[in-house]
């Protein structure tokens, strides 16, 4: 190859690597006429080529996303979703960082909507007197008292109390006249207990009403009988008989007008005993407190029977002019529990 410098040909000739590279070119002429074609595309490139260069730099990156072009696809599709949550991006990192406790709430999602529910009575306990109560109901001393509570007998108890029965019961007890005779009864305690401790004796004093009832309207003897207080214990000893003659109201005036008899039979106390426990009335034959010598009179067929010491034995009755006694009869009889009954007849008539 020659060039023209003045006025004479210079031949040039490519140096060795000159030569190579040429020889390169014309192995892609194909390519460089392909470059030629787009060599507005090659100079926009050349525009961005520090672009270019940092694309270099993340090419991994760039094959990692063209791996989910789809994604990407489907990202912009959304974009201003992404937007949207680009402008929350604060909130998003709060909840970021509050994941554990998320994730907490998450576990409990069923008891949160337990408590959804109940969103009326939440309201309800929002109110400030209800706020009021539960600080209250918070302090240490109440929440010791409702440990207290809680065990299984008080609940057990409380159970009892709940029934519509106790309710209509505690309904009664809270009028204000009940409260004050409650409040009366509360002063005199020590009394109550007192009278706790002798409850059969209240109970046996009920059971005998209508003989107290008599009692009170017979006042003016009974302050006559208290002037002879030693006797009247006496006469407690033997309750049983005293409410047998409690049935015979006009003798207790007889007996009340004669109280100088009633000191002297209370003097002889033990006479009248001895023959309560020997003579009895009854419909059948006693079976407690037998002593030998015992007389019972059956008023279901009229008859006398003694007791011999295991068993009851009919008397027979008879007479000295039907010849079932004789003069002898009497001669050889045993006196002694007559003469005690007559002992017995002879105090009493004195």
């Amino acid at each position: 190859m020659y060039v023209r410098e003045g006025s004479s040909w210079i031949a040039i000739k490519p140096t060795s690597t000159e030569q190579g590279h040429i020889n390169t070119v014309s192995g892609i002429q194909a390519n460089v006429s392909t470059v030629a074609g787009i060599s507005s595309d090659v100079t926009a490139v050349a525009g961005i080529s520090s672009d270019v260069a940092a694309v270099e730099d993340i090419k991994a990156n760039v094959t990692t996303v063209a791996g989910i072009s789809g994604n990407v696809t489907t990202v912009a599709g959304i974009s201003a979703n992404v937007t949207s949550v680009a402008g929350n991006a604060s909130n998003i990192n709060a909840v970021v960082s509050n994941a554990s406790n998320i994730n907490a709430v998450a576990g409990d999602a069923t008891d949160i909507g337990a408590v959804a529910g109940k969103a009326t009575e939440i309201g309800r306990l929002g109110t400030a007197d209800a706020v009021a109560d539960l600080a209250i109901l918070g302090t240490t001393d109440v929440v010791a008292d409702m440990n207290t509570l809680a065990t299984a007998d008080i609940v057990g108890d409380l159970n009892t109390l709940a029934t519509a029965d106790v309710i209509s019961d505690m309904n009664a007890l809270a009028v204000n006249s009940v409260i004050t005779n409650m409040g009366t009864v509360a002063g005199i305690s020590s009394n109550v207990t007192t009278v706790a401790g002798i409850s059969s004796n209240v109970t046996s004093v009920a059971g005998n009403a209508s003989n107290i009832n008599s009692a009170v309207s017979n006042a003016s003897n009974i302050n006559a009988a208290v002037a002879n207080g030693s006797n009247i214990t006496a006469v407690v000893n033997n309750a049983t008989n005293i409410n047998t003659v409690a049935g015979s109201n006009t003798n207790i005036n007889t007996v009340a007008g004669s109280i100088a008899n009633v000191n002297s039979t209370a003097a002889n106390i033990a006479g009248v005993n001895s023959f309560a426990d020997r003579w009895r009335v009854a419909s059948s034959a006693p079976t407690s407190s037998l002593d030998e010598g015992d007389l019972y009179f059956n008023t279901t067929n009229d008859t006398v029977f003694h007791y011999n010491g295991s068993a009851w034995v009919a008397i027979a009755t008879h007479s000295v002019g039907d010849g079932g006694l004789t003069t002898n009869d009497f001669t050889n009889a045993d006196h002694s529990k007559l003469d005690g009954i007559e002992d017995n007849c002879y105090s009493r008539s004195n």
